[in-house]
C-alpha cells in the first residue's frame, strides 16, 4: 500500500540534492536526496548507477503505487510469486519469470524499462510494482508520464538539480464561496 502525503503534490518541485557521505561504512560515498515542499523523500548512496533516476523511482513506487499497478500489461519484468511453504516453493520454483510480449528492445514493443509488476500465482492483477530507478531518470520520466505525472527540468548547480511536477491526475480542491 503506498503511502499518503499530508499535502497535495500537484505542482510541486522536485529538488535533487548531492552530498558526501560522512558514515563510517560508507564514508566518501556520493549520496543523491529527493526533496519535495522541505521534507526528504528519498535518498540513495553509492555511485556508478543513476542515483537521480533511483531517488525518483524511489518516491513514485511509494507514493504513487495504485497507478503503477495499473500499468502491470506494460511492465518490462513479470514475475509470479508462489506462496510460502506451497510444493513450488520447497521445490525452489516459488519465484518464476513471466513471457513478456515479445523479445525485442523495450522502446519497440511499449514495455516500461525499469518497471516490474509481481503476481500472486494464479492471480491477473498484481499486489505490488516495484521501479528500478538505476537503469536511468529517463526511464522514470515516462513511467511518471504514463501515470499522469510531468515532469520539466528547471534549473541545475553541480551540486542540485530542479524540477517542476505536475500531477495531471490529482484531486483538485473544491473552493466555496
Amino acid at each position: 500500500m503506498s503511502k499518503t502525503l499530508h499535502y497535495d503534490l500537484n505542482n510541486s518541485t522536485l529538488f535533487f540534492k548531492w552530498t558526501t557521505s560522512r558514515g563510517a561504512a560508507t564514508y566518501g560515498y556520493n549520496i543523491c536526496s529527493l526533496w519535495v515542499r522541505g521534507e526528504k523523500l528519498a535518498s540513495n548512496c553509492g555511485g556508478n548507477y543513476d542515483m537521480k533516476g533511483r531517488a525518483f523511482g524511489d518516491f513514485l513506487e511509494e507514493y504513487y503505487q495504485e497507478r503503477l499497478i495499473k500499468l502491470h500489461r506494460r511492465a518490462g519484468s513479470r514475475y509470479s510469486i508462489a506462496p510460502k511453504g506451497s510444493r513450488a516453493d520447497k521445490a525452489g520454483k516459488g519465484f518464476k519469470r513471466l513471457k513478456t510480449k515479445s523479445r525485442r528492445p523495450y522502446s519497440h514493443h511499449g514495455e516500461y524499462y525499469g518497471l516490474s509488476a509481481y503476481y500472486k500465482r494464479g492471480e491477473s492483477t498484481p499486489y505490488e510494482v516495484s521501479l528500478d530507478g538505476a537503469c536511468g531518470f529517463e526511464s522514470m520520466q515516462k513511467i511518471a508520464k504514463a501515470i499522469g505525472i510531468t515532469v520539466k527540468f528547471q534549473a541545475q548547480s553541480s551540486a542540485s538539480s530542479l524540477y517542476t511536477m505536475t500531477d495531471k491526475r490529482a484531486e483538485k480542491p473544491i473552493w466555496r464561496a
